[in-house]
């Protein structure tokens, strides 16, 4: 482990052995932005210092998951507003949010849109 994991992780004695590294305020709020970015397990343990085991143990396991989350949450949002701010210049963007979020779709549907009469205009 390297210097900077101190400033991430707490050691907190475990009454014999190597000391307890638990993730500290600013850990738990580097995981939330790095989890934002889409970023791996191992990069964001990395960047901490520490392994993705220690990550995922028995002492920082719920806290490292609902703080990825969290983070990985926001980073969804993130791509999303892109996406729409996209749509308005981007055709292909537009269809494909109207097919995710709208029901639209490019063929008519056999079971619902029986008799459905197609009207062009020459």
């Amino acid at each position: 482990m390297n210097g900077s994991a101190s400033k991430y992780l707490d050691k907190v004695p475990s009454g014999g052995g190597r000391p307890k590294l638990i993730l500290n305020t600013s850990g738990c709020q580097m995981v939330e932005k790095l989890a934002g970015l889409m970023c791996t397990d191992e990069e964001i343990a990395s960047i901490l210092g520490t392994t993705v085991d220690t990550l995922h143990n028995k002492n920082n396991g719920k806290t490292f998951s609902e703080y990825k989350k969290r983070g990985f949450d926001s980073g969804k949002a993130s791509i999303r507003r892109f996406q729409f701010k996209l749509a308005e210049k981007n055709a292909t963007m537009a269809i494909w949010l109207g097919k995710q979020y709208l029901n639209q779709k490019d063929y008519p549907d056999p079971e619902t849109d029986r008799g459905a009469v197609i009207e062009w205009d020459i």
